[in-house]
C-alpha cells in the first residue's frame, strides 16, 4: 500500500530512512511515539466527551453511530464537524439513526 503510494512521486534517498513492520518492538523512539500518540488521543476524547456532555466512544460501530445521532439531536448537526471525522462512512449511519430515533 505504501509503495501505490510512493508511485509518480518524487523520490529521494537518505541514509538512515528504511521502512520496518512492528518497529515498536525494535525501536525505543517509535515505542516512545505510540505510547504519547496514544496518551493524546485518550485525553482529547475525554475533553470531546466532557464538552458533549456524555461518553463520545472510540472506534466504529454501531455505539459510535448512536453517539453521533445523540450530538445532532443535542447540538445540531453542524455540531459534527467539532466531534467527529464527518467524512466517514458513519456520518451517514449517524443521520439516518437521528431520523430514526429522534424525529418521530
Amino acid at each position: 500500500m505504501f509503495f501505490n503510494y510512493l508511485k509518480g512521486q518524487e523520490l529521494f534517498q537518505a541514509n538512515a530512512t528504511y521502512l520496518c513492520t512492528k518497529a515498536e518492538g525494535i525501536h525505543l523512539g517509535v515505542a516512545a511515539a505510540s505510547i504519547l500518540a496514544r496518551y493524546a488521543f485518550v485525553k482529547r476524547f475525554d475533553l470531546l466527551s466532557e464538552k458533549a456532555g456524555f461518553k463520545i466512544p472510540k472506534g466504529a460501530g454501531f455505539a459510535v453511530d448512536e453517539a453521533a445521532a445523540r450530538l445532532i439531536h443535542e447540538k445540531g448537526i453542524d455540531s459534527l464537524h467539532e466531534f467527529t471525522k464527518t467524512h466517514f462512512a458513519n456520518t451517514e449511519k449517524a443521520k439516518r439513526l437521528y431520523q430514526q430515533k429522534y424525529q418521530k
